[in-house]
């Protein structure tokens, strides 16, 4: 289903721990111009946290998307979690995050986000 929704995409395949140590991901990071960065993936402890963490350090402000973020086990995902957020890395979720980037819900870019979060939680929003 995300391989669906990322058809046209042109993946970076790397072997670092840390996107932030692969020239080609901190070329397209940079590329973007964008000062804000979600932050989830599988392995809270290894690759979320060297990913969030590298990201702070390169100034980024580094959102943590908790509820999409998976752990080796609850004891280690919420170190790590603790870790990132003293670290100034910011603890949010998904709906928290992206409907924080609209004020306007009804606003194309607000109907995305909702229609998005709808489909996540398969919320019925037809009416």
């Amino acid at each position: 289903e995300l391989v669906d929704e990322l058809r046209g995409v042109d993946f970076i395949v790397r072997k670092e721990v840390s996107p932030f140590d692969a020239d080609a991901v901190r070329e397209r990071l940079r590329a973007t111009r964008r000062k804000t960065l979600a932050i989830a993936g599988v392995s809270t402890e290894i690759a979320v946290f060297h990913a969030a963490l590298d990201a702070k350090r390169a100034g980024y402000d580094a959102h943590l998307l908790s509820d999409a973020c998976g752990g080796l086990s609850g004891r280690t995902d919420d170190a790590a979690m603790r870790r990132m957020e003293i670290e100034g890395v910011l603890p949010s979720s998904v709906a928290s995050f992206f409907t924080s980037l609209v004020t306007d819900m009804m606003s194309p870019s607000g109907v995305a986000v909702m229609k998005g979060l709808a489909k996540q939680w398969a919320w019925d929003i037809s009416k």
